[in-house]
C-alpha cells in the first residue's frame, strides 16, 4: 500500500492489456455464474451475491491502480475495441456489457 501515497510519477509500473484482460475477464465469468463463488451464506454478508462482490473488488482494482481514471477507461474499453481476438466471439456483447457495469459503477475515476 506504499505506492498509493506516491506521486504517480514515482511509480513506474503501468498495466498492460494482459492485466486488464484478466481483470475484466474474472468479472464476466462471475456474473454469468462460471466462477466458482466461495461458499457462503449471502444473507449476512455486506453484498447480496458473488457478482456485486466481484463487481466491487473490480472497482477498488481499477481506482487503485497507479495511473489516470483517462488511461483505465481506455484500457478497459481496448480489451474489447483492440484485442477483442483473445475473447471468445459467443461472449463479447457478455464482455462489452461488464466492461461498461464496471465503468458505470466506478464513474469517479474511471
Amino acid at each position: 500500500m506504499k505506492f498509493v501515497s506516491k506521486p504517480i510519477e514515482e511509480i513506474n509500473w503501468v498495466p498492460d492489456h494482459h492485466y486488464y484482460h484478466r481483470m475484466i475477464g474474472k468479472l464476466v465469468e462471475t456474473i454469468s455464474g462460471k466462477a466458482s463463488a466461495p461458499n457462503i451464506d449471502w444473507r449476512f454478508n455486506e453484498f447480496p451475491n458473488p457478482a456485486a462482490h466481484s463487481l466491487h473488488t473490480t472497482c477498488v482494482e481499477l481506482m487503485a491502480l497507479p495511473v489516470s481514471g483517462k488511461v483505465v477507461g481506455n484500457a478497459t474499453i481496448d480489451v474489447v475495441l483492440r484485442h477483442h481476438t483473445m475473447i471468445p466471439r459467443e461472449s463479447i456483447m457478455s464482455w462489452i456489457n461488464e466492461i461498461e457495469i464496471g465503468r458505470a459503477s466506478c464513474r469517479e475515476r474511471v
